[in-house]
């Protein structure tokens, strides 16, 4: 299966989590740089999923204020995690303002530990250099 199928346009899954909403759909809204995607990632979208009934998983890729990898690379990378249904690319903030109104209570926001892990890893990159120089 070709998993960039799970990323979707802002607009488009704002009217797909209104569906869902309206529905009765259980469904649960992360935001993040997810830049790199690491383990505590996969640990933060277990916990969003955990209880009775499995909710749809959206993801929101927001623009990274130092990124390493760009915004469609990040999104490619959640959206082949099987835990997740959909991944938003989030360009400006007026694009998923909608997606986070439509969806409520039900968000879960990662950006804050996601700049504290980016600036762990360069900084244990920049060390292990150091460490390597002659």
């Amino acid at each position: 299966m070709d998993t960039r199928v799970k990323i979707l346009p802002a607009q488009q899954a704002a009217e797909r989590i209104r569906e869902l909403v309206r529905d009765g759909v259980t469904l649960r809204v992360l935001t993040g740089y997810f830049d790199v995607l690491g383990v505590d990632h996969v640990q933060q979208l277990r916990v969003a999923i955990n209880g009775a009934e499995r909710p749809l998983v959206f993801v929101i890729i927001l623009p990274s204020p130092d990124p390493i990898l760009t915004a469609e690379a990040r999104a490619e990378l959640v959206a082949a995690l099987a835990m997740v249904d959909y991944v938003v690319i989030a360009g400006k903030e007026a694009d998923f303002e909608a997606v986070l109104t439509a969806a409520g209570n039900e968000i879960l926001r990662t950006e804050t530990g996601d700049a504290r892990r980016t600036r762990q890893l360069i900084e244990h990159v920049q060390q292990r250099q150091l460490q390597q120089a002659p």
